[in-house]
């Protein structure tokens, strides 16, 4: 079993609301456009599919990224001031 993260940036907002709805159904929404989804590869064929069946290549973007360590770093936390006082 895979986990992978799914961002996507779409220039349409029927196809933004759409799409959103779809991953809802099959992924963990992590933020606005970034879900989260634990899956077999042949479950992550279906769902890139689908991702091809729904956007515009031309006008879209969507990726899909494989996280491969069980430890997630997604970035540092900084205190306001810390960032001003350096």
């Amino acid at each position: 079993m895979g986990k992978y993260l799914i961002t996507y940036d779409i220039s349409d907002e029927k196809r933004v609301v759409r799409f959103a709805k779809k991953l809802e159904k099959l992924a963990m929404r992590l933020q606005y456009s970034v879900f989260y989804i634990e899956c077999v590869k042949k479950e992550l064929i279906e769902i890139e599919c689908l991702i091809d069946e729904m956007i515009n290549v031309e006008e879209d973007d969507v990726r899909i990224y494989q996280i491969k360590d069980s430890v997630y770093t997604l970035g540092k936390a900084y205190e306001i001031d810390e960032i001003f006082l350096n």
